[in-house]
């Protein structure tokens, strides 16, 4: 069962815009990791159920297999 559902399991990063101190303008940076579980995926798409602490604020959602 356990090697069935493994796949299923994704590493997720929470980037966000951060202001850079004296300079104009901002950067990404890693603002937290999680991780989530492929609950669907369709032609375009990909469903991801995690906690909303993983994803908060976050300006770009990236995620990855375990």
């Amino acid at each position: 069962m356990i090697a069935e559902t493994t796949p299923a399991i994704v590493g997720i990063v929470n980037r966000t815009d951060q202001h850079v101190p004296f300079q104009s303008g901002t950067e990404q940076a890693e603002n937290g990791t999680g991780s989530g579980v492929i609950y669907q995926v369709s032609a375009d798409a990909a469903y991801i159920v995690t906690n909303n602490h993983v994803i908060e604020g976050a300006t770009e959602i990236e995620s990855f297999s375990l």
